[in-house]
């Protein structure tokens, strides 16, 4: 089985990112990410439109990145809706 992530800053960039996969006979798209209203980064997102997403940062001390549980509990499930609403289950 051949699958990948999908992945936009936006949800409507996640949903249009899933468009060219699905045709490219990606079975499987196990994690939808996509960036939190409110929070400056997001893990597993690019720190740009159209960039490679890359962990690693260069310098002498590793980048820190905040998160709020509460921040992504909320918007999740608007994604998923949005998921469902277009592709189905």
């Amino acid at each position: 089985m051949v699958y990948c992530h999908t992945t936009g800053h936006s949800i409507d960039e996640a949903l249009d990112d899933y468009g060219p996969s699905s045709g490219a006979g990606i079975q499987s798209h196990p994690a939808w990410q996509c960036g939190i209203p409110g929070m400056k980064t997001t893990y597993g997102m690019s720190k740009g439109k159209g960039l490679a997403y890359e962990p690693a940062t260069k310098g002498q001390w590793p980048e820190e990145q905040l998160w709020s549980t509460e921040k992504y509990l909320d918007f999740m499930p608007k994604l998923f809706d949005a998921v469902r609403n277009k592709f189905g289950f």
